[in-house]
């Protein structure tokens, strides 16, 4: 069911384009490119590992932002199906990470591969780790995704509340720029931001050959933990309350 959800909304998305499928790697190149030229020379930025550190931090980025914008509507969005045929809810929650899982997937290759042949980026062992970065990154999309997908069945606003969440943490987190910008005070307080941790667990790998410190892996793994923790225990608590709020 869930490979199927996926193959068919992905069929759906871009039905009658003309390039179709490429759509997900040509929109997102286009986007990353813009904003990378204008920040980089309105900026004077001198860093020549700049578009390699940009492009790798958007991309992440970017899974976190599509994913956490469908969440609290995901329950909303199949209120037919939970209505007529019971399915665990994790279902749900689980075809919607897949997807944009998917999307991420096929972007990332195409950039990587992109990356690799410009000679911006350079084969190295430390990316042998990052599949297990990119797994910590989809249990957290799918421990955060379940408790707003639950959230949005009680609290309706929580779909207009995410955009300008996702907008400020955009800019909150070290993507169009590097925390060493910033005075060292700042930089304590984006520390405490889970997205630059597990952000940094795939871009330090990709852009400079090395793994990440420890400190990325373990507020990642903590965070992924807990995320799932939380949303698994709300899914299971709400599982048969949910269809008496839509």
């Amino acid at each position: 069911m869930i490979s199927s959800y996926v193959e068919t909304n992905l069929r759906l998305r871009y039905r009658r384009s003309f390039v179709g499928f490429l759509w997900t790697i040509i929109a997102p190149l286009l986007q990353y490119m813009i904003i990378a030229y204008v920040f980089k020379y309105a900026s004077r930025i001198t860093d020549h590992n700049y578009f390699a550190y940009f492009f790798t931090g958007a991309v992440v980025f970017n899974a976190f932002s599509v994913t956490l914008l469908r969440a609290p509507n995901i329950m909303l969005a199949n209120e037919m199906y939970i209505k007529k045929i019971y399915l665990p809810k994790s279902i749900y929650v689980l075809n919607t990470c897949l997807y944009e899982l998917t999307n991420f997937f096929f972007t990332g290759i195409t950039l990587f591969a992109l990356g690799l042949l410009l000679g911006i980026i350079s084969p190295s062992a430390a990316l042998l780790t990052v599949p297990l970065a990119i797994i910590l990154l989809f249990i957290t999309l799918l421990g955060a995704s379940a408790i707003l997908a639950i959230g949005g069945v009680y609290f309706r606003d929580l779909s207009y509340i995410m955009p300008p969440i996702m907008q400020a943490s955009f800019f909150l987190t070290p993507i169009i720029y590097r925390l060493e910008t910033f005075p060292e005070k700042i930089q304590k307080l984006i520390n405490f931001n889970p997205f630059y941790h597990i952000i940094e667990t795939i871009r330090i790998p990709i852009t400079q050959g090395v793994l990440a410190p420890n400190e990325h892996y373990a507020v990642s793994f903590f965070t992924s933990l807990a995320t799932i923790g939380v949303g698994y225990w709300m899914i299971k608590h709400f599982d048969n309350r949910i269809i008496f709020k839509l």
